[in-house]
């Protein structure tokens, strides 16, 4: 196994004459414009020169070649990311190399370079990642010590969209960009190597292989990348900064390149949102480039869900002279949720093109590891090779939100008649392929040339100890039926935020009802989910009654437990961690009366505590951090006071800390905010707290009684929010009224 690493991380460093050779005869010739796919303004955003391009298959690769360019910095390192964890080791394990852990890199050139700044701007993911993430990363990389090293959030986006471009600008001269974010559960080689000690997070655990590809770019097409992330910074932090002096860097001696003085395009997808108009160049390079396609198209991807993208496909597949078609992805993907949604939905759109699939051209497959327990590896990477003159690397999945909700960033390029540019495509797809295959790039060539067919080629190695594999990504009937249409689990459209406050209390009482039935429906779905992960997962070794049973009574001896239950609640509500989980938990301890009593009374504190610590930080220092959503609930809760915390507190549509500070920050006053807390409050801590306690009656014994208890609770709770919702509708009629006769 180890022969084989070495053998692919020779190969990187070559290009291979076999690989050259393996340039179909059928697509031989002088580059035409009938085969041209990049249009500027229609499918692109910008198109410019790269002097050297390199592209850098799996983390290792490419966090050495980040760690080498960023010493080399002079005067602006621009960060653009999904995620960042400053803990992560960027070079491990080789006796040679200096172990360089991201944070101190960071800090380090941050100070000894005087002329240096480094910007860091990571999606505003708010509560939802984090149990996932590194906590409170802005803390630990900023100080009064290094001002020029700051980190803010971006939350300049649609409700429910998010940040995903990971890009690095280095003074506007070399930069990177494609599908790897500088964080954990992200460092992996080519080898993909069984039990490899390297592979592990910033707390030592390991996780599963990891593969993804970015690439590196110098010249004209970095100043490019610097424009659209100072553009980023400004919508998110409202700062501009300026284009940093023209200086020419060292590209890293330890990374060779494929191509030289070639054209990059730069494709985006952003969200309609405020005053910008709708980018869909992502989606649209992507249905262009499936239409020029002749002979092969190459696809690997963490998600495949878009609806426009399979219509596109499955046109091709009906052709009887269209392209082969191969997917690589992986088996499934990490969380339960995504596997219980996303890969339900991939199963949807993969049958969709099988079933197209009459002249048998399509193949979706996965990357079998040897001497792995799942024999699985996520696939990250976000790539396409059209032929042998056109490919793509960025941060865009094969999803709805990649199209149209989140934004993304995409490098693409395509043969214009200079051979080697050719040359370097072949290259790229021969040695992906080969990095599945256990073999070398040359001999994937030689095979290609042989069988003039990607999908003789891949299916002829399914022998082999390392291969690609046909998957299967098909789920039950049953199953399929309780996931909801991809418009809902997987959107295109984000929702507007002026809209979200329009619609808070909304005009029709029918509407409502069928929001607050549709909301419980997903919190019982989401709770079967989280039984089914309790059960099939290895977290059910701690589902056994007895076991929790003497727990907790071993916990109900304790006479301080109590008060450091509360403690715990008040602090965790503080932080961000979920009023409700909190909640269950003290029903599941206490019983009932006792739970509610505890968790009311923390609740009340919690949001006082956080109400106080937003009136402390001032409405600016919020807006740094959460931006625009701050703005927009601020706006709100100012002006409706009582009646509106305690809408948000009945129904938690925002995050229970982000309106606490909020409230703070704003003009609303603290008599208001604590009215509407203590009002709000006790219907879902009583419906969650009965209602946890009658599931774990029903898991204990499983009666009728115990279940039709727990429906009657959440019915109740429903037809509770209901009436609330519709008497707080009628007053603001009633007062618009009034104020229109007066």
């Amino acid at each position: 196994m180890e022969n084989e690493h070495n053998k692919l991380q020779e190969n990187e460093s070559s290009v291979s004459k076999a690989s050259i050779q393996a340039v179909s005869s059928k697509s031989d010739g002088v580059f035409s414009e009938s085969m041209k796919i990049i249009e500027p303004g229609k499918n692109c955003w910008r198109v410019e020169r790269a002097n050297r391009a390199a592209y850098l298959i799996d983390s290792k690769a490419y966090f050495a070649a980040f760690e080498q360019a960023v010493k080399s910095a002079k005067h602006s390192l621009i960060i653009v990311g999904w995620d960042i964890d400053s803990r992560i080791q960027l070079l491990r394990g080789n006796s040679i190399e200096k172990h360089s852990v991201l944070g101190d890199l960071l800090k380090q050139v941050a100070k000894e370079k005087p002329t240096l700044n480094v910007k860091i701007l990571i999606w505003d993911y708010a509560l939802i990642k984090l149990m996932e993430r590194e906590f409170w990363p802005d803390f630990k990389l900023e100080g009064a010590e290094n001002p020029r090293l700051q980190l803010r959030w971006d939350s300049n986006h649609p409700m429910a969209a998010s940040h995903h471009q990971k890009v690095v600008v280095i003074d506007d001269w070399l930069a990177f960009c494609g599908g790897i974010d500088l964080s954990k559960w992200r460092w992996d080689t080519q080898g993909h190597l069984a039990n490899d000690e390297r592979r592990t997070d910033p707390m030592g655990n390991s996780y599963t292989p990891y593969h993804d590809v970015q690439m590196m770019v110098e010249g004209d097409i970095a100043a490019a990348l610097g424009d659209l992330v100072r553009e980023r910074w400004l919508r998110a932090t409202g700062e501009a900064l300026t284009a940093p002096p023209k200086s020419q860097l060292p590209w890293p001696e330890r990374v060779p390149f494929q191509f030289e003085g070639i054209r990059f395009a730069i494709s985006r997808s952003e969200p309609e949102f405020q005053e910008r108009m709708e980018v869909r160049e992502v989606e649209q390079l992507y249905l262009d480039a499936i239409r020029k396609a002749k002979r092969y198209i190459y696809l690997e991807n963490q998600y495949s869900t878009s609806y426009s993208i399979g219509s596109a496909l499955v046109n091709r597949l009906e052709e009887e002279s269209g392209p082969e078609i191969i997917l690589v992805t992986h088996t499934e993907s990490d969380g339960w949720l995504e596997k219980n949604t996303m890969d339900v939905l991939r199963g949807r759109w993969i049958k969709r093109l099988q079933d197209a699939d009459q002249y048998n051209r399509f193949r979706v497959y996965y990357p079998h590891l040897p001497g792995h327990q799942l024999q699985n590896m996520t696939v990250h990477s976000k790539l396409m090779v059209v032929d042998d003159y056109f490919m793509r690397v960025g941060s865009a999945n094969l999803c709805n939100r990649s199209m149209g909700l989140d934004t993304e960033c995409d490098l693409a390029l395509e043969d214009e008649g200079d051979s080697s540019t050719r040359k370097g495509i072949v290259q790229f797809r021969n040695q992906l392929i080969g990095e599945h295959s256990g073999m070398s790039a040359d001999e994937i060539g030689e095979l290609i040339e042989a069988n003039q067919s990607l999908l003789k080629t891949i299916d002829g190695l399914q022998e082999n100890e390392r291969s690609l594999k046909p998957l299967d990504a098909s789920f039950p009937d049953w199953w399929d039926r309780q996931v909801p249409h991809s418009n809902v689990v997987d959107p295109e459209k984000g929702v507007d935020s002026q809209w979200f406050r329009d619609q808070l209390i909304p005009k029709s009482n029918k509407q409502s009802a069928v929001w607050i039935s549709l909301r419980f429906i997903l919190t019982i779905a989401i709770l079967l989910a989280m039984a089914a992960a309790w059960r099939w997962t290895p977290l059910n070794q701690f589902t056994n009654m007895e076991i929790v049973q003497d727990s907790l009574q071993e916990m109900k001896g304790v006479s301080w437990l109590p008060v450091a239950m509360f403690a715990g609640f008040v602090l965790s509500a503080c932080v961000g961690i979920p009023v409700t989980v909190m909640v269950a938990i003290m029903a599941i301890i206490f019983g009932p009366l006792v739970a509610f009593c505890l968790s009311y009374g923390a609740t009340i504190t919690s949001s006082s505590i956080s109400f106080w610590l937003g009136n402390v930080l001032g409405k600016e220092f919020i807006e740094k951090y959460a931006g625009s959503r701050v703005r927009n609930v601020s706006q709100k809760v100012a002006r409706q006071g009582v009646l509106f915390i305690a809408l948000l507190r009945l129904l938690p549509i925002a995050p229970f800390t982000i309106v606490n500070t909020v409230g703070g920050a704003s003009h609303v006053r603290f008599r208001d905010f604590f009215l509407g807390t203590v009002i709000g409050s006790v219907p879902g801590t009583v419906a969650v707290t009965f209602f946890v306690d009658q599931l774990a009656m029903a898991a204990n014994d499983p009666k009728l009684i115990h279940f039709a208890i727990a429906s009657a609770i959440g019915l109740a709770f429903i037809g509770f929010s209901w009436f609330f919702k519709n008497w707080v509708n009628k007053r603001q009629r009633h007062a618009g009224r009034s104020r229109l006769e007066g």
